[in-house]
C-alpha cells in the first residue's frame, strides 16, 4: 500500500515537472536577460553622474566601485536563483531515483529472503529423512 503511494507521489512530481519544465526554462532565460537590462541600467546613470559634476578622481573612483559592487551583487543574487532553480528540478527526479532504488532494494532483500527459506526447508527435509 505504503509503495504504491509513492509511486503516485513519484508520478505526480515527474508530470509535473515536465509540465512546469518549459515554463522554468522560459523564466531563466527571461530573468538572465532582466539582469543583463539591469546591468545596463545601471551603467549609464553613473556615466552621466560623472558628466554632469565636475569632480576629481576620487569620487569617480568610488562611482566605479559602487557599479562594480552593483554588478557583484546582481551576480550573486543570479548564481544563488540559479541554483535554486537547479535545486526544484532535480529535487523530484532525485526523490523519484531514491523510490525507485528503494523498491528494487526491497524487492532484492525479498528474493534473499525467500532463497535463504527454500535453503533452510531443503535442509530441515534432509534431516527429517
Amino acid at each position: 500500500m505504503m509503495k504504491l503511494k509513492l509511486v503516485n507521489i513519484f508520478a505526480v512530481c515527474l508530470i509535473t515537472l515536465t509540465v512546469l519544465f518549459p515554463s522554468l526554462a522560459v523564466f531563466g532565460m527571461v530573468w538572465e536577460q532582466h539582469l543583463k537590462f539591469i546591468e545596463m541600467q545601471h551603467i549609464p546613470s553613473y556615466h552621466q553622474s560623472i558628466k554632469s559634476e565636475s569632480a576629481p578622481g576620487l569620487e569617480i573612483s568610488s562611482l566605479t566601485n559602487d557599479a562594480n559592487a552593483t554588478k557583484l551583487s546582481l551576480s550573486n543574487n543570479y548564481q544563488i536563483l540559479h541554483l535554486w532553480r537547479w535545486l526544484f528540478l532535480l529535487l523530484p527526479f532525485c526523490i523519484g531515483v531514491a523510490v525507485y532504488l528503494y523498491d528494487r532494494y526491497l524487492v532484492f532483500r525479498a528474493n534473499m529472503h525467500q532463497q535463504q527459506v527454500e535453503m533452510l526447508e531443503k535442509l530441515w527435509q534432509q534431516f527429517e529423512k
